[in-house]
């Protein structure tokens, strides 16, 4: 049977029930040019002038099998198909199953009714599962074309009619105060200011990708500073904002800073990471070695919630604002899947980890929105092997988990109330670092005096990282604290005081090459020079200008 089979039984069941069938419709449907988009369109018609009555089962199947079919030359489903594909999707029904699609329109059943379990409708998972469950009731097991149909009908179901939920990884929060965390084995615990809890039966909220690997179950009671005997961060007040780091990684919704950690060899960066890695978000993955492309970041990032990239010794422009991107909620393009002209659109804010012997960030844009920790060499007498540093950590991994949540409870509660007074870069982050470092015992004023520290940290090394800041300082201190030209004169002193110094320009990455570069490279070092009292102004009069001078309430 082919298309107009089917149309004859559609026309067929539309008549007996009262349908009115248009004389001239009718003939254009015979004609033998009938395609199946002009079917589409003549059932669209029907439907738009049929009388206020409701369709039998029979017919509105037989609808839906027509309108789900695909424009590619799918046109051949028999007219005896629709009453096992009918059956087949009264079957589906009846197990209670939630239908929906995702924040990307792509389509899912949830087979409890819940988020313990949810399988994308175009995947192997789901046809093994009906099966599956057909076995269980010990119904018939229904034909390839049958089940292919019934899967076009709960489609187009889902398409016009299932809501759309938008799904995350690992974290998540709701509109009424309550955060959640996937655990990975059908269970997610539920946080709010009144504590937390492990729901068996939670709602829809995640993905869960094949790599992630089941989380712990957390106990109540532990001391999350127990973790900082299995690391060596050089300095304690980094140890401390690194605590209060880690605990923002468990709630969602605001940018987390990038964690930049850097360390000479043997002081254990790695290591550290695998920790977090476990802790935070673990997967049978593990550490994320350099990425190749931009497709490839794009995928790992967006199927992880934590993004620790190990052992890095150079950071590209655009993999750097790709990061930036990343740990502040911006979108990515990436091309379908055997498609030339179909672009797949993921909007996430993930957070994302850097560690190398140096740090390797040297964009200050990416600066601005990091934290950098320091790791210190271990001394010979106190090395542990990779197995006795993970007996360790899994003895207190429970404890250390609860903790977490204990401290997340807490700052919920307080959270709403804090007033940082100043404004940072990382605003969101600032305070819930706040109402977390009250919560801990390290205070609120002692994380603003700890994260002010850093971020003059991140400025030193952004100036540095930049090179071509400390050759303006010295261009400036030579014109006694202020200059005024165009960009060319700039450029041209910056290379000859560069050549003094012994820089082979031709060999820096980021060095301006022409005019329009230097402005482009001085934008991106303002903000830094600034906060050590030199100002960078751009502007026209006669022609282009750039004008730099020093603050008098220099700091």
């Amino acid at each position: 049977m082919n298309m107009q089979n089917n149309l004859e039984r559609f026309k067929e069941l539309a008549l007996k029930e009262g349908f009115y069938i248009n004389p001239m419709n009718d003939e254009f449907l015979k004609s033998e040019d009938c395609d199946l988009a002009r079917i589409k369109n003549f059932i669209k018609w029907v439907e738009k002038f049929q009388p206020p009555k409701a369709k039998s089962a029979e017919l509105q199947g037989c609808i839906d099998i027509i309108l789900a079919l695909k424009d590619d030359g799918v046109d051949n489903v028999e007219p005896a198909i629709i009453q096992p594909a009918l059956k087949l999707l009264e079957f589906i029904s009846s197990l209670g199953v939630q239908l929906f699609k995702d924040q990307y329109g792509e389509h899912y059943v949830a087979p409890e009714g819940n988020g313990s379990y949810i399988i994308k409708l175009e995947s192997r998972e789901f046809k093994n599962w009906l099966l599956g469950e057909l076995c269980n009731k010990k119904e018939r097991i229904p034909g390839k074309d049958i089940i292919e149909t019934a899967k076009s009908i709960l489609a187009a179901q889902i398409q016009n009619d299932a809501p759309i939920i938008n799904l995350l990884v690992r974290t998540a929060k709701d509109n009424k105060g309550n955060y959640y965390y996937d655990l990975g084995d059908k269970t997610t615990v539920k946080i709010n200011k009144e504590g937390w809890e492990i729901l068996d039966k939670p709602p829809i909220l995640f993905y869960r990708f094949k790599h992630q690997a089941p989380q712990v179950s957390p106990a109540k009671g532990g001391d999350i500073f127990e973790l900082l005997k299995l690391i060596n961060v050089k300095d304690e007040d980094e140890a401390k904002l690194l605590i209060i780091y880690i605990i923002s990684c468990f709630l969602n919704g605001f940018p987390k800073p990038v964690l930049v950690v850097h360390g000479q060899h043997g002081s254990a960066k790695s290591t550290l990471f695998k920790l977090l890695k476990s802790l935070i978000d673990p997967s049978s993955l593990g550490l994320i070695p350099p990425i190749k492309n931009d497709n490839e970041f794009i995928q790992i990032v967006a199927h992880h919630w934590f993004c620790p990239f190990d052992n890095l010794s150079s950071l590209k422009a655009n993999l750097s604002d790709h990061i930036c991107r990343a740990c502040t909620g911006g979108g990515f393009s990436k091309r379908t899947l055997y498609s030339d002209n179909d672009d797949f659109i993921y909007t996430f804010q993930h957070i994302i980890a850097i560690n190398g012997i140096n740090n390797v960030v040297v964009n200050p844009d990416l600066l601005d929105r990091s934290i950098l920790i320091e790791l210190a060499r271990i001394k010979e007498d106190q090395r542990k092997t990779d197995s006795q540093i993970e007996k360790e950590f899994n003895e207190i991994k429970s404890q250390l988990l609860g903790a977490c949540f204990d401290i997340i409870s807490q700052a919920i509660a307080i959270e709403p109330e804090i007033k940082t007074g100043k404004l940072y870069r990382m605003a969101d982050f600032t305070r819930w670092g706040y109402a977390i470092a009250e919560t801990i015992g390290i205070g609120g004023e002692k994380f603003l005096e700890i994260y002010d520290q850093n971020i003059v940290k991140q400025n030193k090394e952004a100036l540095e990282a930049s090179i071509i800041g400390p050759i303006l300082i010295k261009l400036l201190d030579k014109n006694f604290g202020e200059l005024e030209f165009e960009p060319s004169l700039i450029l041209k002193s910056l290379n000859a005081i560069a050549a003094e110094d012994g820089l082979n320009i031709g060999m820096v990455d980021f060095w301006p090459t022409d005019a329009r570069w230097l402005s482009r490279r001085l934008k991106q070092i303002s903000p830094n020079m600034e906060k050590i009292g030199i100002k960078i102004e751009f502007g026209r009069s006669d022609g282009r200008y750039i004008k730099i001078y020093r603050f008098q309430n220099e700091k």
